[in-house]
């Protein structure tokens, strides 16, 4: 079996025009729920509309854009490809190896 790595970064620190997808969200059961109910659940991709660095960003959740604090974005753990990873400060970003079967 082939190890692939993948990046683990914040949603606010992922550039506009990024589509990810999300892994976690870590935080109380409040901040679980609402994320939940607007459709952020592990696994939904998101694509980040808009992050001018401050203040609220703009990401598209399933088929709704939704406005975001900079602190709920900061709960929310997302998975960025290699090259993405690359653009971001490196203090925000944890990379991991996960198992894949070989390729066909």
């Amino acid at each position: 079996m082939a190890e692939a790595r993948k990046a683990i970064v914040p949603l606010d620190v992922v550039p506009a025009g990024e589509t990810v997808l999300l892994q976690e969200i870590v935080g109380g059961r409040g901040i679980l729920s609402q994320l939940a109910t607007l459709g952020f659940t592990p696994g939904a991709p998101l694509t980040m509309i808009q992050n001018f660095g401050h203040g609220p960003l703009i990401v598209q959740v399933r088929d709704a854009r939704i406005a975001l604090g900079r602190g709920e974005a900061r709960h929310i753990l997302v998975q960025v490809d290699e090259k993405t990873a690359e653009r971001i400060d490196p203090r925000f970003v944890r990379r991991t190896f996960v198992s894949r079967l070989p390729d066909a």
